[in-house]
């Protein structure tokens, strides 16, 4: 029954911002809310679907006649009502640091004519718009059963809510709909799991040694560690990190696959 409901919520909530809205809403051009890697990327694709972007707004600028990508650059404060009348705000920020109620906020508070934010972008883009879980909606949408699956064998309602949360969070982007979460707990929930004394680690995403960290700070001993990081800038920082470690280990500068390219 839960994701009876959901699908049905789900579905009435895709249908009202279809692709083909979206895009309408962009036809009259835009703002890019956001001066980094994926802002960048969203502006490159903007411009290679003909879509006027008629500026960028950041809290980095100071809004003084700067330029940034070619564009106006803006602080928050300084777009002006008039300047945003008619258009739309596209979020071009995806990062977990990133306050996106206040930036969904700003935006609500101009007379932009709708604000596009993540969950939006690889419907009104396409997939070069995806970003860690962003994809089309579609996806979420014609995998509800299998979620529905996994939600059978699940013991307990906070499960429930955490797994129906992130499916409606994937679909809404709204930041509301993002159910709670413990960082500090978020590997090994007390209760959850039972680890032997020592454990060989294999880290898929190594990235610094953040988990490797985190695995000993709740007592766990790591005999063997395998780290996979494909980032090379990451992979100079684990390898500092890796030299004062007791544990054998193993580190690969590249990432996991199912299968080989």
């Amino acid at each position: 029954m839960i994701f009876s409901d959901l699908e049905n919520e789900l579905t009435a909530f895709v249908q009202s911002r279809s692709p083909a809205y979206l895009r309408q809403m962009l036809s009259a051009g835009c703002y890019v809310y956001g001066a980094g890697g994926y802002g960048r990327r969203i502006l490159a694709l903007l411009g290679a679907r003909g879509i006027h972007c008629h500026g960028v707004v950041d809290r980095k600028f100071t809004g003084n006649g700067e330029v940034f990508e070619g564009l106006p650059a803006f602080a928050p404060k300084a777009l002006e009502p008039a300047q945003a009348e008619g258009k739309c705000l596209v979020v071009g920020v995806h990062s977990h640091l990133a306050k996106l109620e206040a930036i969904l906020a700003y935006g609500r508070s101009l007379p932009f004519a709708d604000v596009l934010w993540n969950a939006d972008l690889a419907d009104a883009l396409g997939a070069e718009a995806d970003n860690y879980w962003l994809t089309a909606r579609h996806f979420v949408i014609e995998h509800l059963r299998d979620f529905a699956e996994t939600a059978s064998h699940l013991a307990d309602d906070t499960s429930v809510r955490t797994l129906t949360g992130l499916v409606r969070y994937r679909i809404t982007g709204e930041p509301d709909h993002h159910p709670d979460y413990n960082l500090s707990e978020q590997y090994f929930p007390p209760g959850v799991l039972r680890l032997p004394k020592q454990i060989s680690f294999v880290d898929g995403g190594a990235f610094d040694g953040d988990t490797f960290r985190y695995l000993r700070s709740k007592g766990i001993e790591i005999g063997d560690w395998a780290g996979f990081e494909p980032d090379p800038r990451n992979f100079e920082k684990l390898v500092a990190f890796a030299k004062d470690i007791p544990s054998r280990t193993a580190l690969f500068p590249c990432g996991l696959s199912d299968s080989f390219a």
